[in-house]
């Protein structure tokens, strides 16, 4: 019946009034269908009207433009989550590093007026501004700082997640296992091939000033490390200790004892691997310390492992009781959860028991 959904929509139409004072009332129109008289009026009163634009509205301010043109799905509401643009991070810390728009931009290969509109777009995404700009240059504020520390491992950690996609796309499983030098993996990884025999595994050698990146970056899945280690984003395992011997040129006065004391090495001039001078070159390998040893550069302290593994005519290993023993441990990316790492961690423990049990 047509009339119905007329009746319906009719019944539905309201017409406000304006009455003096502000007031308002609103009338119902009345069904036609059924010949009613007009219903009777019901007061209202709408809510006072701000002003605009310092000026009382008008009609045409009843048109408010959508605030979402998108949609309402792509708002976000205060305290909602929102994600990070790898982008954008990767801006912000070319910056950071730099402290200049122009030289980043450089490094980026964008234009200067791109990077700076994306830097602003971060900062208007985080709610906190990351740089200082004055007529001097460029620093970082306290959230500018915050976020750079952890920047790094945030796109460390995307790089590894790609990595690893790619080599699992690629062909068989893999394992990545990395070595400090004297750290022996050998009889891991074979227990390891043995349980996990579709799995490949792999040894590469890490070093003290890249250890922790190739972890963090995907390079390797898990690494034999040796302290000082950086801990952030890394899980560590202790798994033995060891002594630490000198290292001397062959012709060293000191290179005939038996064993020496701390207080014995120290007026002797010591490399300078993890902390050089500006303008020298540093020190990464056992390969370059022996070269600086032997040249008579200084000297300095080794794991016993090494001393064992490494031997050269010009170089002598002399034990040094009271030094600082060195330790081993596994470090894998703390965010992984990776039943090949769980595996090969519980196998690592295992494979050196003599090791493991040393203090």
């Amino acid at each position: 019946m047509p009339g119905i959904g007329r009746d319906v929509r009719v019944r539905r139409l309201l017409h406000q009034q304006c009455l003096p004072g502000g007031e308002h009332q609103v009338v119902e129109v009345p069904d036609p269908c059924e010949g009613a008289a007009h219903l009777p009026l019901r007061p209202f009163r709408k809510p006072p009207q701000r002003a605009v634009h310092g000026r009382p509205p008008t009609r045409g301010d009843l048109h408010v433009p959508r605030r979402y043109p998108e949609g309402i799905a792509t708002a976000t509401t205060e305290g909602a989550a929102m994600d990070l643009d790898l982008r954008k991070i990767r801006y912000f810390v070319a910056v950071a590093e730099l402290l200049h728009f122009g030289r980043a931009a450089e490094r980026l290969h964008i234009a200067q007026p791109v990077l700076s509109r994306q830097i602003r777009a971060l900062e208007k995404d985080l709610g906190a501004p990351l740089f200082e700009r004055d007529s001097h240059g460029v620093t970082l504020t306290a959230a500018g700082r915050q976020l750079l520390d952890d920047a790094r491992q945030l796109l460390a950690t995307a790089d590894a997640t790609r990595l690893r996609v790619r080599r699992a796309a690629g062909g068989p499983r893999r394992l990545v296992v990395g070595f400090r030098a004297g750290v022996v993996v050998t009889r891991a990884l074979r227990a390891f091939g043995a349980a996990h025999p579709d799995v490949e595994a792999l040894a590469r050698r890490v070093e003290w000033d890249d250890q922790e990146r190739l972890i963090l970056d995907g390079t390797v899945d898990l690494a034999y490390v040796r302290r000082p280690i950086r801990e952030q984003g890394l899980t560590l395992l202790p798994l033995f200790s060891e002594a630490r011997v000198a290292m001397l040129p062959a012709d060293h006065r000191l290179a005939g004892k038996p064993e020496l004391a701390l207080a014995d090495l120290a007026d002797e001039p010591r490399l300078r691997y993890a902390d050089p001078r500006p303008g020298e070159l540093p020190i990464r390998t056992i390969e370059e310390k022996f070269e600086s040893v032997a040249s008579g550069a200084g000297i300095t302290l080794v794991p016993e492992s090494v001393a064992e593994q490494y031997s050269r005519p010009d170089i002598t290993y002399v034990p040094v009781p009271d030094a600082e023993r060195d330790e081993v441990l596994l470090a894998w990316e703390a965010s992984r959860r990776s039943p090949l790492i769980t595996a090969f961690t519980r196998l690592a423990a295992l494979a050196d028991p003599a090791r493991a049990e040393e203090p």
